[in-house]
């Protein structure tokens, strides 16, 4: 359970322009962990919008993110347009939660459809049908609103979809909001819309965005607000921020998004609890700084996947506020403020010494929040290596011009090693050896990513052959009955050898040669041993002392043929 203690004593003073300055008194602060007269439920769809209000039995949505269903083309109404979302769907989860927590028809109250994009209503067609609202609270689109037409995509087929979802259920449609600040109850809740203007129907927007409804929520003495896909391209933020003043709570608009959550709307409103329905990839690194300078706890859609819940609930109630969420596993962020990430621990930044366990890893702190990358870490007695993103590496990872490799625990991998069913060796300072390798009185040879070798390889234009061990052969050696020679370097021989007073032949391939063999148009005899014959008989042949056979020669008084066969009589 996320608790935030109250801030004694601290208030700030943030300053606005819009048009004049007007101050405001940023509130305390309090999170305990208790039930609330209120619950907001954001369910964890990367930028996808689904939030279930609650309170005092009763419910209602403020959109319902993406549904599988698209246009096809074949309607003209509703062109196929480059960047339509196919075929990822939450209707089905967004269902069976809603069922999970007691949703029925008789206690569903409203539907609010900040504006008309599929990752906000596109499922709103299913809930509707399938909870039947009261009542359903949406800003009145045509295509017509919007000039920029790259960003038409399947508005129209949502919207219309979603109306007449509405008018088969028979609930009351709201269109007309009469105004920012307008409101209605939920139980005990008090429900307040935003950003209300109607001007972009005449004058006409880029992107529905920026007539998206943002929803206020009061309960407990607490305010939430969510924002939709509220930006600030057309000064929305600013103009809604010192209307809203002090929210305790806040969806982020537009899921994080640069063009959203300005530094100057953040100080207005002053949350201490922060959601973004969307990666924290995609935050930009000043935002993070603001929320820091304002204590605010932050999380997102993946904080609540990591912690195994289905949802993110805040409850507000007279006590005070509270997520359903542990963000004790820390998180980093980049600040560019810093130049470096920064340790989060229940939603803000935090000092440590030593190694952290994050949700995604380890990093290593020195004593502060921020976080130093691309280093070397000792630890223990053994060397670790932080990354880029201020996590520890495990792996393969090239450092400069070398390559290392790092176990499971970080640790640096020394010496021989076998990784990924193969030998490799890391010298003294954990860089992976190539090449040519001395260690233990016999040579090695490691290929260019690392491998130890074994059996014959060709190097630099020539053959040598390495044991199992990996170690390099020398002398004669005998692979499957053949026999090879090796010299003290390693090389394989071929052509006549003298080894030990004794000539020996070895072709092309290096195998040895044993019986007659006719070499170079003349015959020769090997022993067995692969030696040479010389000075003898052999059989009715004679081999000089050369080794050559004898031919058309007379020899100790016999005389052989021009085959070099003893010729009887003769």
């Amino acid at each position: 359970m996320t608790k935030r203690l109250n801030k004694v004593g601290v208030a700030a003073l943030w300053a606005v322009i819009i048009g004049a300055a007007a101050a405001l008194i940023a509130a305390p602060c309090e999170v305990h962990a208790v039930q609330g007269d209120a619950k907001i439920h954001i369910m964890p769809f990367n930028y996808s919008d689904a939030i279930l209000v609650e309170s005092d039995g009763h419910f209602g949505m403020v959109d319902s993110g993406e549904d599988s269903s698209y246009p096809d083309g074949s309607d003209p109404r509703y062109p196929l347009r480059g960047g339509i979302t196919k075929g990822d769907g939450h209707e089905d989860e967004v269902i069976s939660y809603l069922e999970s927590v007691g949703v029925t028809t008789d206690n569903f109250d409203f539907y609010i459809g900040t504006h008309p994009h599929s990752d906000h209503v596109g499922s709103a067609p299913q809930i509707i049908k399938r909870f039947k609202p009261k009542k359903i609270y949406t800003p009145v689109y045509d295509d017509s609103y919007i000039t920029d037409a790259s960003r038409l995509w399947d508005n129209r087929y949502v919207y219309d979809r979603l109306i007449e979802a509405a008018k088969e259920v028979g609930a009351e449609l709201v269109q007309s909001f009469g105004g920012d600040g307008s409101g209605f109850y939920l139980g005990s809740a008090y429900i307040q819309l935003y950003n209300t203007d109607t001007s972009y129907q005449t004058k006409g927007v880029f992107d529905a965005n920026c007539f998206s409804l943002g929803v206020k929520v009061t309960a407990g003495g607490h305010t939430a607000f969510l924002a939709g896909d509220i930006n600030n391209y057309t000064g929305a933020e600013g103009i809604i921020a010192p209307e809203l003043g002090h929210v305790d709570f806040l969806k982020m608009g537009h899921h994080g998004i640069p063009g959203s959550n300005t530094n100057a709307y953040l100080e207005t409103i002053s949350p201490c609890m922060v959601f973004q329905t969307g990666e924290y990839s995609v935050l930009p690194s000043d935002t993070i700084d603001e929320l820091a300078s304002l204590g605010a706890e932050y999380a997102c859609s993946n904080d609540v996947v990591n912690a195994g819940e289905r949802a993110y609930v805040v409850s507000l109630s007279p006590e005070g506020f509270a997520s359903n969420v542990s963000l004790e596993t820390g998180r980093l962020y980049y600040s560019s403020a810093k130049g470096s990430y920064l340790y989060y621990k229940n939603g803000v930044p935090a000092a440590a010494d030593g190694w952290i366990r994050l949700a995604n890893g380890w990093t290593w702190l020195d004593g502060s929040p921020m976080v130093s990358t691309s280093r070397w870490v000792l630890s223990g007695g053994s060397w670790y290596w932080i990354k880029s993103d201020g996590l520890m590496a495990t792996g393969w990872r090239s450092i400069g011009p070398n390559w290392y490799y790092f176990w499971p625990d970080g640790t640096m991998a020394l010496g021989w090693q076998t990784v990924g069913g193969s030998w490799s060796y890391f010298d003294s300072s954990g860089a992976m050896h190539t090449g040519w390798l001395y260690t233990g009185d016999a040579w090695y040879f490691l290929d260019g990513a690392g491998v130890m070798q074994t059996g014959w390889r060709l190097i630099d234009g020539v053959w040598y052959h390495f044991g199992n061990n990996g170690g390099m052969d020398t002398g004669w050696l005998n692979l499957c009955g053949t026999w090879y020679l090796l010299d003290a370097n390693g090389a394989m021989q071929v052509g006549w050898r003298c080894v030990n007073g004794a000539w020996y032949y070895l072709d092309d391939s290096g195998a040895m040669k044993s019986g007659w063999q006719l070499i170079d148009g003349t015959w020769y005899y090997l022993y067995d041993s692969g030696a040479m014959a010389h000075d003898c008989w052999v059989g009715s042949y004679y081999l000089t002392s050369g080794g050559a056979m004898a031919v058309s020669s007379r020899v100790d008084g016999y005389w052989v043929g021009a085959d070099g066969c003893w010729i009887p009589g003769a």
